[in-house]
């Protein structure tokens, strides 16, 4: 396919207007970093204004009250266990707005934690209840959780024992090959922090060695003492033969195992093997699905099999449905190439082969896929106003993005081109200047051509992110494309 770019980049647009009409597909997308989809998310979807202004008033005042009456420590010592008692009251109270506030306003959070220097001041009956300035060390974590019959999604940062929220959406320092060192205030297993606060540290995680594009995976089958079900959400069994079948067939047919579409999709560069472990009973329940939970869960069946994750590129483990978890999955997301721990993927009663390949997707790299419905307006995104609504996970031609579980079960489209090119999978041309013709093959073909176009949105160096255009035809797993 031969584009014809006029000498200004501003009519993109009508050019892939002109594609339409032609009966050419074309798809202009965002590129899906986490960050992009946090700014977006977040402007589409604001928080009431009188809600923010409740929450921020609680958690000033009770801070306030709790600065003022720590002070009748000093001026009233005839009456300092009556004062404690009241201390530990507003403490308490204080507590359970704070924690509200790590979720719903970081900012908020931070800019009432007190000091270690007040902290250290306060009785011991009341600092427990207090934030406590730490700064913690270890591996960043990302576990993203996905919800396909409702269409909705996750996301949660992790290190060491913390889970961690973030002040702005920038979090583009916490993917790193390396250990890193984060500052900020934690109370209980929660640590807020802004991101600036993120340190690398000099020492890398050694990698595991591969030479092949082989990815090994080891598959456990896990219940619990209080749920001993090896069903899925549909009331069928889990097998090893089936979850083997769905994960590492060779086989190619219209429904792809997770094998069969990256090898196509990665065009041979990515393929999965390995070993699924039968059913065994851990020795714990299934009341509470916690991020902590969800980690013992995994070293408690690695225990139970005798499975060391650094001989694998990939864990994933398989449960029954579990009514705790309101979600189908859990993966963790590893943004960078493969460190020393290994990315895990939980699945909660799901067995079907679309959610082995996204949650691996995760594991891969790869963020949500979205759609910005523009209709017939131009796209214009300048960092601070989207004109057109956004779906967080809509892109319908991308096995990362997701609607409804009819969806999930129609096909198994190609990722898109701002996916692929992120892996290295395929050739991208970027439009910086004045382009007279520009020849596109099609995504899905493994020729070694210009697969897609990025186009920079701003000027250098304040480039906010990049449109790709894409040409995709009915091939392979993208038989779902119809050409008009």
């Amino acid at each position: 396919m031969k584009l014809n770019f006029s000498k200004s980049l501003e009519r993109v647009h009508l050019l892939l207007m002109l594609m339409s009409v032609l009966g050419v597909f074309a798809f202009l997308l965002f590129s899906n970093t986490l960050e992009f989809q946090d700014t977006v998310f977040t402007r589409l979807f604001p928080k009431p204004p009188s809600q923010a202004a409740s929450s921020s008033e609680t958690v000033r005042e009770l801070t306030n009250q709790l600065l003022q009456t720590a002070k009748e420590l000093k001026d009233k010592p005839d009456k300092k266990q009556e004062v404690e008692v009241k201390l530990v009251g507003i403490a308490q109270q204080r507590k359970a707005a704070m924690l509200a506030a790590t979720t719903d306003d970081p900012n908020l959070f931070l800019q009432n934690a007190l000091s270690k220097k007040i902290r250290d001041r306060l009785p011991k009956a009341v600092a427990q209840f207090v934030e406590e300035e730490v700064s913690v060390r270890g591996e960043p974590s990302v576990i993203i959780g996905d919800d396909f019959e409702h269409g909705r999604s996750e996301t949660t940062y992790g290190l060491g024992a913390y889970t961690v929220y973030f002040t702005r959406e920038n979090t583009s320092a916490f993917f790193t090959e390396n250990r890193i060192e984060l500052s900020g205030f934690a109370l209980d297993s929660i640590l807020v922090a802004d991101p600036n606060r993120i340190k690398n540290l000099p020492q890398q995680v050694l990698a595991r060695q591969t030479g092949s594009t082989e990815r090994k995976v080891a598959v456990q089958l896990i219940n619990f003492t209080d749920n001993t079900s090896r069903l899925d959400r549909e009331g069928n069994p889990i097998t090893v033969d089936n979850v083997r079948e769905k994960l590492f067939s060779t086989v190619a047919s219209a429904t792809p195992s997770a094998n069969t579409y990256y090898l196509e999709n990665s065009m041979d560069k990515v393929a999965f093997t390995g070993t699924v472990f039968d059913w065994q009973q851990i020795d714990t329940t299934s009341a509470s699905c916690t991020l902590a939970d969800i980690f013992n869960w995994a070293k408690l069946a690695n225990e139970k099999n005798n499975v060391n994750q650094r001989d694998y590129d990939h864990m994933v483990y398989v449960f029954p449905q579990i009514p705790s978890c309101n979600q189908f999955a859990n993966a963790q997301g590893d943004y960078i190439t493969p460190r020393g721990t290994t990315p895990r993927v939980w699945l909660y009663g799901s067995n079907i082969p679309f959610t082995y390949i996204h949650e691996l997707g995760h594991n891969l790299g790869f963020a949500h896929a979205g759609l910005i419905q523009c209709s017939s307006k131009a796209i214009e995104w300048s960092g601070t106003t989207i004109p057109c609504p956004k779906d967080y996970e809509g892109d319908l031609f991308d096995i990362m993005g997701y609607r409804s579980k009819d969806i999930i079960g129609g096909f198994f489209p190609h990722m898109n081109a701002p996916h692929k090119d992120k892996a290295g999978w395929i050739n991208v041309r970027s439009i910086k200047r004045n382009v007279d013709f520009v020849d596109l093959i099609p995504i899905e073909s493994p020729s070694s051509g210009t697969h897609a176009l990025s186009i920079p949105i701003g000027q250098s160096p304040r480039i906010i992110d990049y449109y790709f255009v894409e040409y995709r035809q009915p091939i392979g797993f993208d038989n779902h494309v119809r050409v008009r």
